[in-house]
């Protein structure tokens, strides 16, 4: 990874940060992360279409999050290495 691209990855996550540290975000993803699950606790057992929708939906929101948790991850090693490349 060359200095430029670092750079660009260090830039992407800082606008996760300032995505991760917004409460509208968060309260976001607790309020759809709580509601999959208390509406799969209450689907009858033999809605199996029900349950499996809301499986799905708490899978993409999960990989959702786990895309920006990567790109965060991604930012801090490149600050890392460019920190350990300048000393």
């Amino acid at each position: 990874m060359d200095d430029l691209t670092r750079q660009r990855e260090i830039n992407r996550a800082a606008k996760v940060k300032e995505i991760f540290r917004n409460e509208i975000f968060a309260e976001t993803l607790d309020l759809l992360r709580d509601r999959y699950k208390s509406e799969w606790a209450a689907t009858a057992p033999e809605n199996s279409e029900a349950r499996e929708r809301l499986y799905y939906l708490s899978q993409a929101l999960e990989e959702f999050h786990g895309h920006l948790r990567s790109v965060l991850e991604t930012g801090q090693m490149a600050d890392e290495q460019l920190q350990h490349k300048l000393h």
